[in-house]
């Protein structure tokens, strides 16, 4: 099952930035793993590629960011 979420921070040519915004990213789950505090995600953009570490603490509730986004934007236009 791929889970998809969106925010409002996107990418550059450069490693990116979480103040920069240029697209609404398109979270995929690559990997979910379960922990103590709750699941822990790998997400990454379908549109610009660059990847995060999310934290689901409950199944009820949206997964929040552990890190920064990292990662080179492909070739997508701005």
């Amino acid at each position: 099952m791929v889970d998809l979420m969106t925010t409002s921070q996107t990418r550059s040519q450069s490693p990116v930035r979480a103040e920069s915004a240029e697209h609404e990213h398109t979270w995929s789950t690559e990997s979910r793993h379960p922990t103590s505090s709750g699941d822990v995600l790998y997400v990454r953009c379908g549109i610009c590629g660059i990847r995060r570490v999310d934290l689901q603490s409950r199944l009820d509730t949206p997964p929040a960011p552990l890190s920064r986004m990292v990662g080179v934007a492909s070739d997508v236009a701005r």
